[in-house]
């Protein structure tokens, strides 16, 4: 324990050669203790709880399979359910590291793995609907991402250009084996349509650097980062769309290559009541008093409030939502579907929206 807290610290102090040093030290003198009692089954908590901590070393250490193998010595007992819950989330989280490993496929500078981590994801399957609105929402970051980088003004209405979808256009390569990976390559022609236009690789940098922000909760820098208030709500927004959601997947992986050397993002962050970021103080918008509103998404009239939708509940009954600058895009895929929303209300009676989700979700 001694070792593990003077890792904690040399860590947070960027000490990291010391920080390696010091945590594979708790690991041989925890993994020993462990094994001390591997035949015991009759000492629980004290059994399971040592397997648990050993484990958690041996991944911080980069020792997957030592890892995997005491975990499953610790869940070889009779450990009280929740000491097991943990255990499993580290045989998962191992799962995950192993599977951000490009394992010997090289990868482009303008292409990144996706992996997808959790209890409803196996080999090269996962259910469709984990899988199809990650891609569209990591499409949609990408995009944007570009647009951003080439000095565009953020565009709340219509179509994306042409050029932009041909420039930055999205190929997906079939799932690696052992996990549920895809291959992400955004292709561009030899000559940029659009003078300014960043390369894909630049956008492919761009986007982990961000990513990397948001996973970190480096609200402050990412700010910096993503100086338009629209553009920032709307990579926040997808970012949250891409990662976990506690059920069918705990851990999403992006993998790159950059500098001839391979970078991860790890996004583990499950937010329990997804916001939409107000784009002017930061926070939720709406206040406290939240309204919820089931019901059918509409058109409201583009020509009065491009950013009003309507919401039709059961009972027939219009309700005017407010879509705050930048998080067109995590609405526009439930057209015509039924939808939950949460906001509040102002005096006219529109919702400032706060969240949306699928009825059936």
């Amino acid at each position: 324990m001694r070792f593990a807290e003077r890792a904690r610290i040399a860590r947070i102090s960027g000490n990291d050669e010391d920080a390696v040093e010091l945590t594979r030290r708790a690991f041989v003198l925890e993994k020993e203790a462990a094994q001390s009692l591997l035949a015991n089954f009759d000492v629980e908590p004290t059994r399971s709880v040592l397997f648990r901590s050993a484990a958690t070393l041996a991944l911080e250490c980069g020792e997957l399979e030592e890892a995997r193998r005491l975990a499953f010595q610790g869940l070889a007992g009779r450990p009280p359910k929740e000491i097991a819950d943990e255990i499993h989330e580290i045989v998962e989280e191992g799962e995950f590291q192993r599977h951000l490993a490009t394992r010997g496929i090289k990868l482009q500078p303008d292409e990144f793995q996706m992996s997808l981590v959790g209890p409803m994801v196996s080999t090269g399957l996962a259910p469709s609907t984990a899988v199809l609105s990650r891609v569209e929402s990591l499409k949609n970051l990408v995009f944007r991402t570009g647009e951003r980088v080439a000095g565009m003004e953020y565009r709340s209405r219509g179509r994306r250009r042409q050029a932009i979808e041909r420039d930055y256009e999205v190929f997906l390569s079939a799932p690696r084996a052992g996990s549920f990976t895809l291959s992400v390559h955004i292709g561009q022609p030899k000559q940029l349509s659009i003078p300014g236009l960043a390369k894909a690789e630049l956008v492919v940098r761009e986007l982990f650097d961000c990513l990397d922000l948001f996973e970190s909760k480096s609200e402050e820098h990412l700010r910096e980062r993503i100086e338009d208030e629209a553009y920032y709500a709307n990579f926040v927004s997808l970012a949250r769309r891409i990662g976990p959601d506690g059920d069918s997947v705990r851990w999403v992986g992006l993998s790159s290559a950059r500098g001839g050397e391979s970078r991860h993002v790890e996004l583990r962050t499950k937010s329990e009541s997804p916001t939409v970021p107000d784009v002017r103080t930061g926070k939720a918008v709406g206040g406290t008093e939240e309204t919820r509103v089931q019901g059918v998404l509409r058109w409201a009239d583009a020509t009065k409030d491009a950013e009003t939708v309507l919401i039709i509940d059961a009972e027939g009954r219009s309700h005017r939502v407010r879509i705050p600058p930048g998080v067109d895009d995590i609405v526009k895929p439930h057209w015509l579907d039924e939808v939950v929303i949460t906001g509040s209300r102002d005096r006219r009676g529109t919702i400032l929206l706060r969240n949306i989700n699928p009825a059936s979700s």
